[in-house]
C-alpha cells in the first residue's frame, strides 16, 4: 500500500508534546507499529476531544486502517465538537487536513490509473480519458482529486446530469474545497435547485468568499425571491468585478431588481441595455465552457422590461 499526497506527507509528525500518553502512541507510530499507536492515539483523543494532535493521528491511522471515509468522519466530528472553541487559525488547519486526506492516495491501482489520464483530460480527450478515471475511483474511492477530474470530463463531454453527481460526491467528501464548492453552487442553479445553493452557502468559509461562489448565491437569493439581500449582494459584485468583466446575470439581475422598485426604473435601464449588449457575445456567458445561468433564455424578458420602461 502506498500513500502519495500532493507536494506534503501524510503521517508529519504532531507537535511535540508532554502527554505520556501520546508521547507513548508516538513513540509505537516512530517504531512502525501503528496498531498499538492508533489504539494509544484512539484513548488521548476520547479522553481530550478538543486535541487537534490527537484527531489528526487518528484520522491519518483511520485511513490506512479503515478507509477515507472513516479519516474523514473524525475530522468532520472534531469540527462540530470544537467548531465554536477554535481559532480561524485553527479551523484552516483541520480543513486543510481534511483536504490533505481527501487528495491521498491509498493504493497503487487508483495511482497508475489516474496519472495516465491527466494528459488526456488537459488535451480534452475524455473518451480516453473516462476509462482510467472510473478504474481509479473504484479504487480510491472518495478521493475529491480524481473525481475533480472525472467532473472536467462529464462537462466537457456534456454529460451534465453525471457531472453534477459526481460534484455532490466530491463535496460530500471535501465541502472546504474551494474549486467543488464554485463549480456545485453553480450547478445546482443550472438545475434550479436554488434552495440546495442556499443550503450550502457559509460566507464565513473562506470556500465561499470567491466571486463565483457569491454570484451564486446572489441569483439564488433573487430566484427565492429575496430581493433585498439579492440586490445587496449583486451591488456587491459590481464593486468586486470592477477589475475584471462582469457575468452577464449580474446585470440582468439588477436591472430587474431595480425595475421592480418603486421610482427604480431610472436605474434599471442602463443595466438592461447592458445585458443586451453582452447578449450578442455568448462567450462572455461562459464559465469553463459552459452557461450555468441560461443567460441567453432571459434575452426576450430583457428587451420586454425595457420596452415597458420606455412607454411610462
Amino acid at each position: 500500500m502506498v500513500f502519495l499526497l500532493l507536494g506534503s506527507v501524510v503521517f508529519a509528525a504532531p507537535a511535540p508534546t508532554k502527554d505520556p500518553m501520546s508521547r507513548a502512541a508516538e513513540y509505537y507510530f516512530s517504531r512502525h507499529d501503528y496498531r498499538q499507536s492508533f489504539q494509544l492515539w484512539a484513548d488521548v483523543l476520547k479522553r481530550e476531544p478538543q486535541s487537534m494532535e490527537a484527531a489528526f493521528r487518528v484520522a491519518e491511522l483511520k485511513l490506512m486502517f479503515e478507509g477515507r471515509g472513516a479519516a474523514r468522519s473524525v475530522l468532520k466530528q472534531f469540527l462540530e465538537t470544537n467548531g465554536e472553541l477554535l481559532s480561524v487559525d485553527a479551523k484552516k488547519q483541520v480543513q486543510g487536513k481534511l483536504s490533505i486526506l481527501a487528495n491521498t492516495f491509498v493504493s497503487d491501482e487508483g495511482q497508475s490509473n489516474f496519472f495516465p489520464a491527466l494528459p488526456r483530460v488537459a488535451r480534452k480527450d475524455c473518451a480516453g480519458a473516462m476509462p482510467l478515471l472510473n478504474q481509479a475511483i473504484y479504487f480510491e474511492k472518495g478521493n475529491v482529486r480524481i473525481l475533480k477530474e472525472r467532473a472536467k470530463c462529464e462537462k466537457i463531454l456534456g454529460t451534465y446530469d453525471k457531472y453534477y453527481e459526481t460534484l455532490k460526491l466530491a463535496y460530500d467528501n471535501n465541502p472546504y474545497d474551494s474549486d467543488v464548492v464554485e463549480n456545485l453552487m453553480e450547478a445546482h442553479v443550472y438545475f434550479l435547485q436554488y434552495h440546495k445553493v442556499l443550503e450550502m452557502a457559509h460566507p464565513k468559509e473562506e470556500a465561499f468568499r470567491s466571486l463565483r461562489s457569491r454570484r451564486a448565491l446572489a441569483y439564488a437569493l433573487f430566484q427565492t425571491g429575496a430581493n433585498s439581500q439579492a440586490l445587496a449582494q449583486f451591488q456587491g459584485l459590481m464593486e468586486a468585478a470592477r477589475a475584471s468583466s462582469v457575468h452577464p446575470i449580474t446585470l440582468y439581475a439588477l436591472g430587474k431588481l431595480f425595475a421592480a422598485r418603486l421610482g427604480g426604473a431610472g436605474e434599471a435601464v442602463p443595466f438592461l441595455e447592458r445585458f443586451l449588449v453582452a447578449s450578442t457575445r455568448p462567450e462572455l456567458a461562459l464559465i469553463d465552457g459552459w452557461d450555468p445561468y441560461h443567460s441567453a433564455d432571459k434575452l426576450t424578458e430583457a428587451q420586454q422590461i425595457l420596452v415597458s420602461i420606455k412607454k411610462t
